[in-house]
């Protein structure tokens, strides 16, 4: 009788010591509670984005990113740019989206690109943001030579503004400056 006892007692302390006791049990149901939010989660955090890069790359192509590229990654993944690529049109700290199409211009598509505005500004008479120099800015009302300066400093610093309300991002332009020229300007 000793020896049954002895027998059970050693079977349920395997039991136990194993994993198929019911405190271990209860463990993983937790645990595999907390493991789906985990592995939701990383779902989340590794979604796969598909964007186009073309132009001026050397590897043109569709490639797989996740949710937190950068373009400079991108085109880091198409081999880098080619000698006669012109990035200044090209916001490489842009996070990517989806679908996204980016295009690296050469340097002779940025010329026509920067004449082809210049001639569509001048036309309605309006001051384009993205080319105008200097002295063209400081034709309208309420821009000084600092906030020219300001203006000439953003474009080189994020790109071309995308449209005419982003130069109240410039320091010194709000509401009222820019109801002033908000007719005379253009993107």
């Amino acid at each position: 009788m000793n020896r049954v006892k002895i027998y059970l007692i050693s079977g349920v302390l395997w039991l136990l010591l194993t994993g198929c006791g019911r405190e271990t049990a209860v463990e993983d149901v937790f645990s595999s509670k907390e493991g789906k939010e985990t592995v939701s989660e990383e779902a989340r955090t590794d979604t796969k984005w598909y964007v186009q890069i073309d132009g001026a790359v050397k590897k043109p192509g569709v490639y797989p990113v996740d949710d937190n590229t950068r373009v400079f990654e991108v085109i880091e993944l198409a081999g880098g740019v080619t000698k006669n690529a012109c990035l200044t049109g090209v916001n490489q700290a842009e996070k990517v989206t989806d679908a996204q199409q980016i295009h690296v211009y050469t340097k002779k598509e940025m010329r026509k690109n920067e004449k082809k505005e210049c001639e569509s500004s001048s036309e309605d008479g309006k001051v384009n943001l993205n080319v105008a120099d200097k002295q063209l800015l400081l034709t309208l009302p309420g821009i000084g030579e600092s906030k020219a300066d300001l203006i000439i400093q953003y474009r080189e610093d994020n790109g071309k503004f995308s449209k005419i309300e982003d130069i109240m991002k410039i320091q010194g332009i709000k509401e009222g400056v820019f109801r002033k020229i908000k007719n005379l300007i253009c993107v």
